[in-house]
């Protein structure tokens, strides 16, 4: 029996599932909901035979809903993009709905530009949905667009917000009675990503940073940089290298794999590496299933450098003299392997204060929506002055940017910090892809982390960490990130 929590309920931490019930779904989404959603990439196919029975029970009820106003019968084609578009669609609901840490909602934009490269295409889509919206097995709330008048920074929800789709306690009765359970949903789909994944734009991409204050006209930002800037032809020899090897080694899944480097307006903003966009992109997929692809037919490792921010604004903090200056005071995490420990908080509590802190250029008064139970039992406020004793640099954390580049860039300094720590890391991320490409190794980008064949591992380590230390002084902690779902 399910009984449905309070809208306002935020999803609970740990599995909460049992062996044999979904946890309950609500009625309707509270704003902790719809912050907690994860992306619906709609690259899951059926595998499984408890995934199959399910998606062929869905694929007859979409079917009889569309004769109401479909004119002619699908064809052998027709119907295995129904398929396809229901495993996508179902496969992706249910799989959030089945995380370990807890249910989460799901989102995509409807919008026709969020579909180029696809697995399902626009239309489809809005006929599965539309279909399971009407037969009662999922549920939906709707996203808004962003003012015409507002500006905002780069993101990929600005403003707006895409709608949140959750399933309803019909289709999970309905999975359940085709044996899926609880635990073994991601099992029993495969991730399968389009033939074709759409390049960012070419090997270095410049594009204008908008600024997230809405008041402001986005004439105000200045792209300073320019793709004729001899860094740039710099910049876009060293990805094409990386490309080249990419086509002598393979990836499994992607024939053609084309990275590119984003940058906001100047190059000491942004910087990360773009292995391709929509859905079919690798570092869109889980990482558990990240863990499963294939670099040069080898089985992969993914290493993360554990609080990668944190560790490059204390590192460079220090090579500019805070620690001479200022007297910091002793951490009550000393000696804990992992930094967001060292500030004296579970590592959830430590680790959102310091993402709200370089995303908001200041120390954050108040926890974000999308903040989980276990961090919002603490006070921001506290936390802050626990912190700020042992690392006073971080009362204002825009002594960090390069001078002139705010007013070079024309956007207030707190709202660059983000940007240009990403920057850095790019940066440490470059020098070790650089060092592992001149031993002939391949390795896939993450953001902060590293994918590589399982038998570099070692060898990935003592680059990412020379990295690093080139960058900030510092090496992180490096860790391996979660095994593959077929290890599990």
């Amino acid at each position: 029996m399910f009984v449905s929590p309070e809208p306002s309920q935020a999803p609970s931490p740990g599995p909460p599932w049992t062996a044999t019930a979904f946890p309950s779904p609500p009625d309707r989404l509270g704003e902790e909901w719809c912050e907690s959603a994860k992306y619906l990439s709609l690259c899951l196919q059926a595998r499984g035979p408890a995934a199959l029975a399910l998606v062929e029970d869905l694929a007859g009820r979409v079917s009889r809903w569309e004769q109401g106003y479909r004119k002619n019968e699908r064809r052998a084609g027709g119907t295995k993009a129904l398929h396809r578009a229901i495993g996508g669609v179902a496969g992706g609901v249910l799989e959030a709905w089945d995380r370990a840490d807890g249910a989460r909602a799901s989102w995509r934009s409807g919008q026709t530009k969020k579909f180029t490269g696809a697995a399902v295409g626009r239309r489809l889509f809005a006929t599965v949905t539309d279909a399971l919206l009407a037969l009662g097995l999922l549920a939906r709330r709707r996203g808004y667009h962003p003012p015409a008048e507002a500006s905002f920074v780069a993101t990929e929800e600005p403003t707006g917000r895409s709608a949140r789709y959750w399933p309803t306690p019909a289709l999970l009765e309905l999975a359940l009675s085709h044996g899926l359970r609880p635990g073994r949903v991601a099992g029993e789909f495969a991730y399968v990503p389009p033939p074709v994944v759409p390049r960012l734009g070419g090997p270095v991409v410049l594009r204008r940073l908008r600024d997230r204050v809405l008041s402001r006209g986005p004439a105000r930002i200045r792209m300073v940089a320019d793709l004729r800037d001899p860094e740039a032809a710099t910049m876009a020899e060293e990805v094409e290298a990386q490309n080249l090897l990419a086509d002598r080694i393979g990836v499994s899944g992607y024939p053609k794999l084309r990275w590119s480097r984003l940058f906001l307006s100047a190059w000491p903003l942004h910087g990360r590496w773009y292995g391709g966009t929509g859905d079919g992109a690798y570092w869109n997929m889980p990482a558990a299933r990240r863990a499963e692809l294939l670099i040069g037919g080898q089985p992969v490792v993914e290493l993360d450098a554990s609080a990668s921010h944190l560790t490059i604004v204390e590192g460079r903090a220090r090579m500019a003299g805070w620690g001479a200056r200022c007297p910091m005071a002793a951490s009550p995490g000393e000696g804990k392997a992992d930094r967001y420990e060292r500030l004296g908080y579970p590592r959830a509590v430590g680790k959102q204060w310091v993402v709200q802190l370089l995303g908001q250029g200041r120390p954050p008064r108040s926890w974000s929506a999308s903040a989980p139970p276990e961090v919002r039992a603490h006070r921001p406020t506290q936390v802050r002055d626990t912190v700020l004793r042992q690392h006073p640099y971080l009362r204002d954390p825009t002594w960090i940017l390069p001078d002139g580049l705010a007013e070079k860039v024309g956007a207030p300094p707190e709202h660059l910090v983000a940007h240009h720590v990403a920057a850095l890391e790019a940066e440490a991320i470059t020098l070790a892809m650089r060092s592992l490409r001149e031993e002939g190794i391949l390795a896939l980008p993450v953001h902060d982390s590293l994918i590589v064949p399982r038998e570099a591992e070692a060898l990935t380590r003592r680059a990412m960490a020379r990295g690093y230390e080139q960058v900030c002084g510092l090496s992180p902690e490096i860790r391996c990130k979660v095994a593959a779902l077929s290890s599990r």
